[in-house]
């Protein structure tokens, strides 16, 4: 009897050092076999108030594996951002389940332009998404940069995932600030790679970190966070989301806009049709 919890201590304490080293000795890296999509990183330089980004991502999809791969410089002034907006993409039937990014409106000679942040694991060559293995340093962390046209229409042309947009509102040089946190960090990670965290070190917990930089507290850490889906209640009752019906699933459906998306033709404009009001 001894020998045999002896012999099953032993296994357990292997089982904990082997796992101890599996989770502390591996280092992030930017030099991987990434899949073409995260092949590129966004290049981030900021002088003053101007912005240049490199590697914006803007591709067309036939599907979500076949696509036209495209990457686009923009500049432009911060102080011309003037709008942010939440969006959030559930990609399960149960509601936490859901991926959450922003986008930024900005002013140009040709009317607004938009350009979504989307934090997200960058994938190597055969890999799959786990929320497990996020726990467990398998994923580099990803900030993609990238059109509307592209993470938009992924997700509601091909993934036929429900998206819900969400205009916040905030004052123009709030969604300034918090531009430029996120192109800040998104520039760190040009030469210092982070692993990605399904708790700690997501989209949300993202999200919420660069908002709390701007206003501690705002975004508490906890449950709705970690499930990203239930993300737009914070943003119901910070006031964020201007309505009259405090009910989320109402508010749902005033913002969900699959339908207005799939029946935009091609030309027009996509970031113009998916706000437009019935």
């Amino acid at each position: 009897m001894k020998r045999r919890i002896s012999r099953s201590l032993v296994i357990i304490i292997v089982l904990i050092v082997v796992l101890f080293v599996g989770y502390s000795v591996p280092q992030p890296s930017n030099d991987r076999k990434w899949t073409e999509d995260q092949r590129l990183i966004p290049r981030i330089r900021i002088d003053g108030d101007r912005v240049e980004i490199n590697n914006v991502r803007d591709f067309t999809y036939n599907s979500e594996t076949d696509y036209r791969r495209s990457f686009v410089r923009k500049e432009f002034r911060l102080s011309d951002v003037q709008s942010v907006d939440f969006i959030l993409s559930q990609f399960a039937d149960w509601r936490g389940l859901a991926h959450a990014f922003l986008s930024f409106g900005y002013q140009t000679d040709k009317g607004m332009q938009y350009l979504a942040v989307s934090v997200e694991i960058r994938k190597e060559e055969g890999e799959e998404y786990s929320p497990f293995w996020g726990m467990l340093k398998q994923y580099e962390l990803a900030y993609v940069i990238a059109t509307e046209t592209d993470v938009i229409q992924l997700r509601t042309h091909h993934r036929n995932e429900p998206l819900f947009l969400y205009p916040m509102q905030v004052k123009a040089e709030h969604a300034q600030e918090l531009f430029r946190n996120i192109l800040e960090q998104t520039h760190r990670l040009e030469t210092e790679p982070e692993f990605y965290h399904t708790i700690t070190n997501s989209c949300m917990s993202n999200i919420a970190k660069h908002v709390n930089a701007i206003q501690a507290g705002l975004v508490p850490f906890g449950w709705r966070t970690i499930f990203p889906g239930f993300a737009d209640d914070i943003a119901l009752e910070a006031g964020f989301i201007s309505e009259d019906v405090t009910d989320i699933e109402e508010v749902r459906q005033q913002y969900l806009i699959n339908e207005r998306a799939l029946s935009l033709e091609k030309g027009s404009d996509f970031s113009l049709g998916i706000r437009a009001k019935n």
